[in-house]
């Protein structure tokens, strides 16, 4: 069986295409950490789930991709990366602060049953 490598070279692509390809994943892994969050329904089952440990490692993920990738996105790339993690850590704390039978600020309520390891942290005095 012979397995053959990538090509090292870029795709065949317009850097116009590749732009939009990238900021299409970054907004895909966007959308499924706010479902993660509670923040919006699954589109496949249209209810709404909450699993904070799994937002937080999709947000890990983005948060490499921008290490990863420093110096070799375009201004547009960057910007649009760096707001959109931005606004994933600002909505993580915002769950996390939140307790789990609560309805977020949005109104929506958080359905179905949070993960164990997903309660806030206590806080000692």
């Amino acid at each position: 069986m012979v397995i053959e490598k990538m090509p090292n070279n870029p795709p065949d692509m317009s850097a116009e295409e590749l732009e939009a390809r990238f900021m299409g994943f970054v907004s895909l892994v966007v959308n499924m950490v706010m479902q993660q969050l509670g923040k919006i329904a699954n589109p496949i089952t249209n209810e709404v789930e909450r699993n904070l440990d799994i937002a937080k490692a999709w947000i890990d993920m983005l948060r490499m991709v921008q290490v990863k990738t420093k110096g070799n996105l375009s201004e547009r790339e960057q910007r649009f990366l760096d707001s959109n993690i931005a606004g994933l850590q600002m909505n993580y704390l915002d769950e996390i602060n939140r307790p789990p039978d609560t309805k977020p600020k949005d109104g929506k309520p958080a359905e179905g049953k949070q993960p164990k390891g997903d309660e806030p942290p206590k806080k000692s005095d």
